[in-house]
């Protein structure tokens, strides 16, 4: 598992269960499960200007929400998926513009597949 997908689900669980994220201790949990470097690297970036983050932190599922999904929409579209799936299902070639999306979802391949015919 990746040292983000295991944060967020850490970020994920203490936000259902109302429960502050100790910094220290997620840094402690970060070093034994990948490495002092990264540890250290977390503890940077939490202390940065940019974060200033206090010794605990209560995850505000909004927030949350906005780190693991990508999501847009306009007066005739509205798309959502999970950032997880860019690159992979999701491909978006940046010179085009152009986003294509591999294994839909079975209710929407029927849709599709109806208005086609």
């Amino acid at each position: 598992m990746s040292l983000k997908k295991w944060f967020l689900s850490i970020a994920r669980l203490k936000a259902e269960d109302r429960e502050p994220l100790e910094i220290k201790s997620i840094a402690s949990e970060v070093e034994s499960r990948f490495s002092i470097e990264q540890a250290n690297k977390f503890l940077e970036i939490a202390d940065s200007d940019s974060f200033k983050m206090e010794k605990e932190i209560f995850v505000e599922k909004a927030a949350l929400k906005k780190l693991t999904r990508l999501s847009g929409s306009s007066r005739a579209l509205t798309l959502s998926f999970d950032s997880e799936l860019l690159g992979e299902s999701v491909v978006f070639d940046a010179d085009s513009g152009t986003l294509v999306i591999k294994d839909l979802p079975k209710s929407l391949l029927k849709q599709l597949q109806s208005v086609s015919n």
